[in-house]
């Protein structure tokens, strides 16, 4: 019985630990060298995924690559999340700006674009998503959206496959989304197990009681 008691403590304390610590949830694997990848700072491009339990979102990673080593970017990475609407994105969920940005060398390169980049950051606030539904996962990484060729060259969003549901849309037109350039985004997702409703907590620690004082009373009788 003491045991058993120490077990479900250490659980515990294992399991609300890790409602803190963001993983890696959802990745779509690493870009391929196939040539495919599309214009991030002149189309806002979308990905569907779906997840097997609830989590708050935390951040993203893309895999990304521009001419000039990023010099024209502005460092923007502007986010959104959509729910599902027959395929295609719908209403949008939450949008904001990457925080804590990173920007890193992979040990991919993309023909005369140079070495492919891993673009890491966090959202602004974490972002609850359910097991089972549909989402997309909206960016553009540039504060405007620009028209010259050199400038949305700089940077572009890598595919891990040629097979999948990516679609874009020109300058924020919502109502119309495309996919001349269907596939897989190469990017990864962070998050937490979400937190459970104060209800969970306290039957866990209920039941933690209990066993408890059924263990207390054990020892008084023996």
């Amino acid at each position: 019985m003491k045991n058993l008691l120490l077990v479900m403590l250490a659980s515990t304390v294992a399991f609300m630990s890790n409602l803190s610590h963001a993983d890696t949830i959802f990745d779509t694997g690493p870009m391929t060298n196939e040539g495919i990848a599309n214009y991030a700072t002149y189309r806002l491009m979308a990905d569907d995924f779906s997840l097997p339990s609830n989590f708050d979102l935390t951040g993203a990673t893309l895999q990304v690559m521009g001419k000039g080593n990023f010099s024209s970017w502005d460092g923007i990475a502007e986010y959104y999340l959509y729910s599902d609407d027959g395929g295609k994105p719908g209403q949008v969920i939450t949008r904001g700006y990457g925080k804590n940005i990173n920007l890193t060398d992979t040990d991919l390169s993309f023909y005369y674009w140079g070495t492919v980049k891993s673009l890491a950051f966090d959202f602004e606030s974490q972002i609850p998503v359910n097991a089972g539904s549909i989402y997309w996962l909206g960016m553009h990484l540039s504060e405007t959206y620009e028209s010259n060729q050199w400038v949305y060259d700089n940077a572009l969003w890598g595919y891990s496959s040629n097979i999948g549901n990516t679609v874009y849309s020109h300058e924020f037109n919502l109502s119309e989304w495309f996919d001349y350039y269907p596939g897989t985004l190469a990017f990864s997702l962070q998050g937490v197990a979400a937190v459970p409703e104060p209800d969970t907590y306290a039957m866990l620690l209920c039941g933690i009681g209990l066993l408890g004082f059924a263990v207390r009373l054990r020892n008084k009788q023996m």
